[in-house]
């Protein structure tokens, strides 16, 4: 029983992600291509409403986290640049997915880009309310 919940060891996870690296550039070039264009969007529409009201508007830990240290515009540049970096890493690793993580990651960055701009003024989701700010 042991053996089967045996943690991959990091040569594994390695020799993974380089095995499913071959080919993924040329499969997915569009998907990943949308995928950071999204996230560019929502990476500009955070930097937008962060000089405006502040780090403290922001919803995510991390993002919020960086804008503190680093400011209101370099922190969301560098955040989304780890955000893009780590799905694009997840897809190559889980290339069996890697269309639904792309399309999802690209859908959810260019709703948050929209909402920055104009959602905000339509309506609150939710989920904002019992996220503690």
């Amino acid at each position: 029983m042991a053996a089967r919940c045996k943690i991959a060891n990091g040569a594994a996870v390695i020799e993974r992600f380089r095995l499913n690296c071959d080919g993924f550039w040329g499969r997915y070039r569009w998907l990943v291509l949308l995928f950071s264009a999204a996230m560019l969007c929502d990476g500009v529409s955070t930097v937008y409403f962060m000089v405006r009201w502040g780090p403290g508007a922001e919803v995510h830990p991390g993002v919020r986290l960086t804008s503190e240290i680093l400011g209101p515009v370099v922190g969301p540049i560098l955040s989304v640049v780890f955000k893009a970096g780590a799905g694009i890493m997840l897809a190559i690793y889980l290339r069996r997915i890697a269309v639904y993580i792309l399309l999802f990651g690209t859908g959810l960055a260019a709703w948050a880009a929209w909402y920055n701009f104009y959602g905000y003024r339509l309506y609150t989701p939710l989920i904002l309310y019992i996220i503690p700010c």
